[in-house]
């Protein structure tokens, strides 16, 4: 449970999910488009990003250990 990959995708879907209860709270046009920006960059790193590149650190090996837990294809 506490593995690097889902420690890292909890910090990225984890603000989405704190901003859900203050837009439900008090509900204002600064916080809708910081909503909006957090899902986008989500969006872009998990459908830009990720399937380029699983680990920085894999790149000269063309091959990534990882990629298969974190459900990104081998390059």
């Amino acid at each position: 449970m506490l593995c690097p990959n889902n420690l890292y995708l909890a910090a990225l879907i984890a603000p989405i999910i704190a901003i859900i209860p203050a837009l439900i709270i008090n509900f204002s046009i600064a916080l809708l488009s910081s909503f909006v920006v957090l899902v986008g960059l989500l969006l872009f790193r998990f459908f830009v990003i990720f399937p380029k590149l699983a680990c920085l650190h894999c790149a000269a090996k063309f091959k990534c250990p990882q990629a298969g837990a974190m459900g990104v294809r081998n390059l």
